[in-house]
């Protein structure tokens, strides 16, 4: 699994350097999981132009060749059928599914010893709630008392 995590976190910070300009060691300084306002990132080189979701359809309008005129029309990809945990073990295991009277491995059966409650508590509960959302991190974490 880091393996793959290093994979790919290197292929986004390759695509990233490509686009800005910018050598992946200069993306990767940045970077990290670190989360950025846009007043931040603006000067380091992670965003073009501050604005908010019109001002972002109109460069993609723009940047297709399409008027500003021009409705743009939005397609709902369909939503992952697999859930986080099918995903990090490698999927088609019945019983780890939303989905209510499935019948197969239950988490401990798989990791045994009581392990398993301690990599479940690895991932923050937005991901065990949907896992398909978009997910931000800030570099330290809230604790309510």
């Amino acid at each position: 699994m880091k393996r793959m995590l290093h994979y790919f976190y290197g292929r986004f910070i390759k695509a990233v350097a490509d686009g800005r300009g910018l050598t992946t060691e200069q993306v990767d300084s940045v970077g990290r999981g670190r989360v950025w306002t846009g007043a931040q990132a603006k000067p380091l080189k992670l965003v073009d132009e501050m604005g908010g979701i019109g001002e972002a359809i109109d460069a993609a309008k723009t940047a297709a060749g399409m008027p500003l005129a021009e409705k743009a029309q939005l397609v709902f990809l369909p939503k992952a059928e697999t859930n986080l945990l099918e995903k990090l073990i490698g999927g088609g295991v019945p019983g780890l599914s939303d989905k209510a009277g499935d019948s197969g491995f239950k988490l401990e059966d798989l990791i045994p010893g009581g392990a398993a409650m301690n990599i479940a508590e690895l991932f923050p509960a937005s991901l065990w709630a949907d896992p398909t959302a978009i997910q931000a991190r800030l570099p330290f974490a809230i604790v309510w008392e």
